[in-house]
């Protein structure tokens, strides 16, 4: 505040800076005697109403226009693109059950993978031997939430398959559960996303009717090596895979919860070993090469 401005001074400036057109003050008074400008002043501009772009939304964080408008853009690449607004993750992570693989917490992967034993449902059962078994985690925020959404749904962003000799017309879906990372393998009691292991990790039984499930999809012809690690310079496949997961939220929301954590695994197939891109994957100066932060697991909500 300054006399010489006003007692509130706002400069509407070209976007991406906001286009401010009007200020509300609640519960305040000025004396204004002492404003040469007055008590609000706003600077530049008529405030008329300006048009978000997508790219805007993607770049910025912008919330979309009113009706809806500009849910797709063009990104540097040229590629067209979907805005996915809402809550990004708070961590993730994969676990493996192949022996070299069992202590290893993987929560700075550029991917998360999944591959199911046959052991339960997700193949959470699994405990030690020779198989080769894989399970993603994601933990989301759910502070910002006023109210219950009606509609609730997880975003991955499928890199790719491991095996060049599963024909990619195969297909799979991904099975996803709300889990406690309180309530761990072992009986342990604190198993976080950054300390995460396969020995150490939410323990749960997955069943028909505890699982959200997405869409079948196609596993495609993107090959990804094995391993964890960057596989940095990967191409990416890059289909959304959906799953909803409104009743998670909900119910996460009625039980008081800061945080929802899932546990995510495909359904199964013959060397279906599946991978999409995580948090780290999507942004940084480390990120994948062919990825983005559109990219990156999401938590999208409808009020």
């Amino acid at each position: 505040m300054s006399a010489p401005a006003g007692g509130i001074f706002t400069q509407n400036s070209p976007k991406p800076y906001p286009r401010i057109q009007s200020i509300v003050v609640k519960n305040s008074s000025f004396d204004t005697s002492r404003y040469t400008s007055g008590p609000i002043r706003l600077n530049g501009g008529n405030g008329s109403t300006q048009t978000i772009t997508a790219d805007e939304q993607a770049s910025y964080g912008f919330a979309p226009n009113p009706d809806g408008s500009g849910t797709a853009y063009t990104d540097a690449n040229g590629q067209t693109q979907n805005v996915k607004a809402g809550a990004l993750t708070e961590g993730d992570t994969w676990v493996g059950a192949w022996w070299g693989d069992q202590t290893k917490n993987n929560s700075s992967d550029l991917t998360l993978i999944t591959r199911n034993t046959g052991v339960g449902l997700m193949g959470e059962q699994y405990t030690t031997g020779s198989g080769d078994g894989k399970l993603s985690y994601i933990q989301f925020p759910l502070s910002s939430l006023t109210k219950a959404p009606s509609q609730a749904t997880l975003h991955l962003t499928y890199v790719g398959h491991r095996y060049s000799s599963v024909p990619s017309t195969d297909t799979d879906q991904l099975l996803v559960q709300p889990v406690s990372d309180t309530t761990c393998t072992g009986g342990g009691t604190s198993c976080p996303i950054n300390t995460m292991t396969w020995q150490n990790r939410p323990s749960f039984t997955a069943t028909s009717s505890s699982v959200a499930k997405s869409a079948t999809f196609t596993l495609g012809s993107t090959i990804i090596p094995e391993g964890g690690g960057t596989h940095q310079g990967n191409a990416i496949d890059g289909r959304d895979i959906t799953v909803d997961i409104t009743s998670f939220v909900q119910n996460a929301y009625a039980a008081n919860q800061s945080t929802l954590l899932l546990a995510v695994g495909n359904a199964g197939g013959t060397n279906h070993e599946l991978r999409f891109v995580s948090s780290e994957g999507a942004t940084g100066s480390g990120k994948l090469t062919n990825g983005n932060a559109e990219m990156a697991p999401a938590l999208t909500v409808t009020p």
